[in-house]
């Protein structure tokens, strides 16, 4: 790698003790030619600071391409719809009603969800919960992208 472009050339005369042919050697030239011509424009300051800001500020928000398909301009412009006081008082009946259960419950449901995947009960009760198939997604989310799908 030290070679540079050309180092092909150089193994093939090492190897074979003859000359790669005139297309090989065009070839690696114009190679040599492309990587002096980047290694130049790489070293201008003005370049590099300005492909340095085209990615700090694709960084900086979340209405980038992608976000605004996947979440479409509403999504972005997130408004809570609750006081907070409201969505405790949810969150709470929610976890009294569906996730703190008592041990006879938690029995019933295991009886009842024996056959997984064709159990209407199992995917239910998958669904209020944190599963390993989904648990990478939730913790790698970007903060800045609301949770509604999640």
């Amino acid at each position: 790698m030290n070679l540079g472009a050309s180092w092909s050339t150089v193994v093939w005369e090492k190897c074979t003790s003859s000359v790669p042919g005139k297309y090989f050697q065009k070839k690696y030239q114009n190679r040599e030619r492309v990587l002096a011509a980047t290694k130049k424009s790489q070293r201008k300051s003005e370049i590099r600071d300005r492909r340095w800001k085209r990615k700090y500020r694709s960084t900086k928000d979340s209405n980038s391409k992608k976000a605004r398909l996947e979440y479409c301009p509403d999504a972005l412009d997130v408004v809570p719809e609750l006081t907070p006081d409201e969505l405790e008082t949810k969150k709470q009946a929610f976890l009294d009603t569906r996730i703190n259960l008592s041990h006879q419950q938690i029995m019933a449901i295991e009886r009842l969800t024996t056959h997984q995947s064709g159990s209407q009960m199992w995917v239910n009760e998958r669904k209020k919960r944190i599963t390993a198939l989904n648990f990478g997604t939730v913790f790698s989310r970007n903060v800045k992208i609301p949770v509604k799908h999640l």
